[in-house]
């Protein structure tokens, strides 16, 4: 009776030494950097005194429209139309048949951008037609008569100047390019576009606005 009881005895010591080692860990950790960065905010305005001018226009042919082409480049002399159904004149202070518009851009150097122009969808100039006699029109049918007689502008065009980069992913659907400031904090840029005139286009002022949006890419 008494080697069994000893026998008992060791087998559980055993037993409980084995369970005690199968307690053991090992303990590993890893360390990592956090960082931020803060940036120079995207900022566009319009240079005053610098607004897009399709010039002073005259009729020489009554039977059609045209399409009239403001190139970016300011230095890109345009007589006319293709079809020469319209001419530019100098009436009054006028100093020139067209002027593109002209766009300051402020960031980050070296990060990418893309500038956005209106929509895909262009833009209406609406008129504003000196001597004409509305007095026969109703109200409702006086805006009916200056919607009919609205320009439409699209197809925007650009030319970087001093201080951005050469333009990528160039859209003429979207009207949009992406560029970068690649001098400095500041770079300017031109916009030109299409001017769409119907064969019965009323005699009168056009005047609309366009929007440009910048967006760090």
């Amino acid at each position: 009776m008494k080697k069994i009881k000893f026998l008992i005895i060791i087998l559980l010591l055993s037993f409980n030494f084995k369970t005690s080692g199968q307690t053991t860990t090992s303990v590993t950790s890893s360390a990592q950097n956090a960082s931020a960065r803060i940036i120079v905010p995207l900022t566009i305005d319009a240079v005053v005194g610098e607004e897009m001018h399709f010039g002073t226009l005259m009729k020489v042919n009554d039977a059609a429209g045209a399409t009239i082409t403001l190139s970016p480049d300011a230095n890109d002399i345009v007589d006319s139309d293709s079809d020469n159904n319209y001419t530019p004149v100098i009436v009054g202070a006028a100093s020139g048949f067209k002027k593109p518009g002209k766009f300051t851009i402020t960031g980050e150097k070296d990060l990418v951008f893309e500038i956005l122009s209106s929509s895909a969808d262009g833009l209406r100039l609406a008129g504003s037609f000196a001597g004409t006699d509305y007095s026969g029109l109703t109200a409702s049918d006086q805006v009916i008569y200056m919607a009919a007689n609205q320009m439409n502008v699209d197809k925007f065009t650009y030319l970087v100047d001093a201080g951005l980069a050469a333009p990528t992913n160039v859209s003429t659907a979207l009207s949009s390019i992406r560029t970068s400031l690649s001098s400095a904090s500041s770079g300017t840029f031109f916009l030109g576009a299409d001017l769409t005139i119907s064969a019965t286009q009323e005699v009168g002022d056009y005047t609309g606005t366009y929007t440009v949006t910048v967006e760090y890419q």
